[in-house]
């Protein structure tokens, strides 16, 4: 009988394992989301070539822009060099404007064919952000700010996008001789942030703060503060996405675009209009009335990572200028200043508050 219990167990211990194996193989294509991740899962740049029709990608109309042909250059980390065909677009809002912006930021679309086995696995549409004005050094400084700022978020809040540097090499296809290198950054799409978080992306409009799960609006309420960032809205939405976790349960926010915001503020930055205040480094708090206990908490979940944002900032890997970094970790540590005064602060908010 004993026997017979060690050969069982014996044949359960080979169970499991061959389990483990094949499960082990399976799982990326279980859960794609694994190699979408490995574009993501490094902070250093990634350094492309790109080649593309860029005078009449500008020219287009951003409300009704068109997808030209490329040609995308890189390095793998063997050293193998990989050439891919992409299709790039013009995209965004205000800075897709040339009146505001002579660089717009651009939409990829990869063939998901055609980029197997490469660092673009799994992609299907990429958004890049770039300078808004190349050739100006503070111009890219701001890119790298609000890098930094996604960054800031991934450490607060496990619902948020990832991102990735990009040191960019734009030549025109049309101007051969006419190159030049940018850096940017490649944000995780929409749908790769919602399959990794286990979510599905709700289309919805007019959804009021108080529908969403209350913690996580509070923190992203008290983030967009402690930045200086109203330009943001759940109701239009406007540089929200709606992500569900479970459809028995309230959704989460989740926050992008963050360069009309205090701590980077741009020149071409402004307060949201219906504000009384004049610039975006006055911070005002546009989230929903909230009691003490769920403000403490969020507060104290700010405070105890107060030292890694810190280091975020102020770590050489991020990039950031001297004066950049200055500039930004003032700015934090003003917040945690206010922070520090758990009932001043209480009361600042109940006076700029909304209650729906």
């Amino acid at each position: 009988m004993k026997r017979n219990h060690l050969i069982n167990q014996g044949f359960k211990k080979q169970i499991n394992l061959f389990l483990t194996v094949v499960l082990f193989f399976l799982w990326p294509m279980i859960n794609p989301v694994l190699a979408q991740e490995y574009l993501f899962d490094k902070e250093f740049p990634i350094e492309i070539e790109l080649l593309l029709p860029l005078d009449s990608i500008k020219a287009e109309s951003c409300s009704d822009a068109h997808y030209y042909k490329a040609i995308l250059r890189y390095t793998e980390r063997g050293g193998e060099k990989i050439s891919l065909k992409v299709r790039v677009k013009k995209r965004g809002n205000f800075r897709c404007d040339s009146r505001n912006c002579t660089q717009p930021p651009l939409m990829f679309n990869f063939s998901k064919k055609s980029v197997k086995g490469t660092l673009f696995e799994n992609q299907d549409k990429l958004k890049l952000v770039l300078p808004c004005r190349p050739g100006r050094g503070k111009y890219q400084q701001y890119i790298q700010e609000e890098l930094a700022v996604y960054k800031l978020y991934n450490e607060l809040s496990p619902y948020s996008f990832k991102v990735r540097p990009v040191k960019l090499t734009l030549q025109d296809i049309n101007r051969p001789l006419d190159t030049v290198t940018l850096y940017s950054f490649f944000i995780e799409s929409e749908e790769a942030m919602a399959l990794r978080l286990r979510g599905k992306i709700l289309n919805a409009t007019n959804v009021r703060q108080r529908e969403f799960e209350p913690f996580s609006m509070t923190r992203l309420s008290i983030f967009q503060f402690m930045i200086g960032n109203t330009d943001w809205s759940t109701t239009e939405p406007h540089n929200i996405v709606i992500l569900s976790l479970n459809p028995f349960e309230p959704p989460v926010p989740v926050p992008y675009d963050f360069d009309w915001s205090g701590i980077i503020n741009t020149p071409y930055s402004r307060p949201n209009s219906t504000l009384p205040i004049t610039k975006v480094t006055e911070r005002y708090y546009l989230g929903r009335c909230i009691g003490a206990d769920t403000l403490y908490r969020v507060i104290k979940e700010f405070k105890d990572k107060k030292a890694s944002l810190i280091e975020l900032i102020t770590k050489e890997k991020m990039g950031l200028s001297e004066g950049s970094k200055i500039k930004m970790k003032d700015f934090l540590d003003e917040f945690f200043e206010m922070a520090e005064d758990k009932s001043w602060l209480l009361k600042r908010i109940d006076g700029e508050c909304f209650t729906n």
